[in-house]
């Protein structure tokens, strides 16, 4: 677990995190007290981030992804909140040269959702059951205008697949689910609408590295923070 705090006022934005990060494999538990997790992102301008959770994104240390973004960084930023697209854009660009970005993907599919599974495979009607999750985790995100659907479809041809594997790998637990799946039904449909939801909330899994970003834009005559 991390503590991170951020303390603001009109003036300035005070950052303080804990060093301790747990390392997990094969069931085995590492503790360490010499994490980085507060880094500078400019010496030119007072703009900074903290991360917790996952110390790895794309299972590189976080510290070596930051020091390659700080190369490329543009500092000229209006509000704090720009720093996040251009965060964004430089990982997306190396991600495409990361040879098991499908596999880690699929992973944190399945830290998400496997979770709901249990619930899921009990329920009488599993569309009732998911749009009853959706309406009590998400009822302020679900829209019906056009982006929104077609983002879900975007989602579909990217993802799909992975779903579609990460059912069928759990099909002998779940074959109410998988029978969704196999019979091609709506609510294998619906499925995938709960997996898009869960990966626009803040719901986290193991894989999910979060970063909090703080700091002055050029535009910003008070310091701002912003977090995902």
């Amino acid at each position: 677990m991390t503590a991170e705090i951020a303390l603001l006022n009109r003036k300035a934005v005070a950052l303080a995190a804990d060093s301790i990060v747990t390392l997990t494999g094969h069931s085995v538990y590492k503790t360490y007290d010499s994490a980085e997790k507060i880094f500078e992102l400019s010496r030119n301008k007072p703009i900074g981030l903290m991360t917790y959770n996952n110390m790895e994104i794309l299972n590189i240390p976080i510290e070596i992804m930051i020091r390659e973004f700080r190369k490329k960084f543009n500092e000229d930023v209006p509000k704090l909140e720009c720093v996040w697209a251009q965060f964004t854009d430089f990982l997306i660009s190396e991600s495409i040269d990361f040879a098991n970005i499908q596999d880690y993907q699929k992973a944190h599919l399945t830290y998400l959702i496997t979770p709901l599974f249990p619930n899921l495979e009990k329920a009488s009607d599993i569309i009732f059951e998911i749009k009853q999750i959706l309406y009590r985790l998400f009822s302020n995100q679900i829209d019906d205008n056009i982006s929104y659907q077609n983002k879900i479809g975007d989602f579909q041809t990217n993802h799909g697949q992975q779903i579609r594997e990460i059912i069928e790998e759990n099909k002998i637990k779940f074959p109410k689910i998988n029978s969704c799946i196999e019979q091609e039904t709506e609510g294998f449909m619906y499925i995938i609408l709960l997996a898009f939801n869960l990966i626009l909330s803040r719901t986290s899994s193991q894989l999910m590295t979060g970063i909090v970003f703080a700091g002055f834009g050029e535009e910003e005559r008070f310091p701002a923070l912003t977090y995902v």
